[in-house]
């Protein structure tokens, strides 16, 4: 490493191999999703949610009967579906999506057909597996195995504290020269127990294809090894900050228990 930094503890070459096994999970293309429908009748003149937990569709398909119907987000709903006419999204997360009577007393009725959980799906980083090593405290890591394969939003984070991390910040990053990077995006985790796989679910990490991604924590440190991977880059002190551009020192073979997932939009 040049520079003269600290870096991460370099472990033995006698830990198990198997530790350094990339978990590789397929993209999902949307066609592949189940058949979803579900029907909602408006009671009274209030915007309804159509579903209240997380469900991502795929070219769905939504008709009015009974009486016409304003559909939009939480804190507006103008536009008017006709009874017997139709509108269609691409992709949709139907839990943003609220409607209403379009007159006062006049209840309709919303059918939605769709592919259920028919995101083209993201993926960045390393499977957040148990390694025997421990990255450097305060210290900004990034992973440059598995770089984002699409653009959009990383909603789920994996990780795999060696020592439970406190003010952990996790963000997505691109490369604006050979190992200088700039942070794209950040999103504040927090405390990360120790001793198994943590996930994080419901954040909103802007990631466009080719991005990695890494961390920086106020203390605690994440599980690597120091050979069988396509390496890491590691820079003391915190550039896990947006917009934040710095060079980096690349450690070669390195791989860090880091990983997330998320949707195209």
């Amino acid at each position: 490493m040049t520079g003269g930094g600290i870096v991460p503890k370099t472990v033995s070459a006698l830990e198990a191999i198997s530790e350094v096994k990339k978990i590789v999970e397929p993209i999902t293309i949307g066609f592949a999703g189940e058949v979803y429908e579900n029907e909602d009748t408006a009671t009274t003149d209030d915007p309804r949610r159509f579903e209240t937990s997380s469900r991502k569709l795929r070219d769905l398909i939504i008709q009015v009967s009974g009486n016409d119907q304003l559909f939009g987000n939480e804190a507006n709903q103008r536009y008017k579906v006709a009874v017997g006419d139709t509108i269609g999204f691409t992709q949709l997360e139907l839990s943003q999506l609220y409607f209403k009577n379009a007159v006062a007393g006049q209840n309709g009725t919303v059918n939605i057909l769709g592919l259920d959980g028919a995101f083209l799906s993201i993926d960045i980083g390393e499977a957040a597996v148990y390694r025997a090593g421990s990255t450097a405290e305060h210290d900004t890591h990034i992973n440059t195995g598995n770089p984002a394969n699409a653009s959009g939003i990383i909603d789920t984070v994996e990780i795999w504290a060696k020592d439970t991390l406190t003010g952990c910040k996790v963000g997505t990053f691109y490369k604006t020269n050979e190992d200088t990077l700039k942070c794209r995006s950040v999103v504040e985790i927090g405390d990360v127990s120790s001793g198994s796989k943590q996930t994080f679910t419901g954040l909103s990490l802007t990631v466009v294809a080719g991005d990695y991604i890494g961390f920086c924590s106020d203390s605690g440190r994440v599980a690597y090894i120091s050979y069988g991977g396509a390496g890491m880059w590691h820079k003391m002190g915190d550039s896990c900050v947006f917009d934040a551009e710095a060079t980096y020192d690349f450690l070669e073979d390195w791989i860090m228990s880091l990983y997330g997932t998320g949707w195209v939009t």
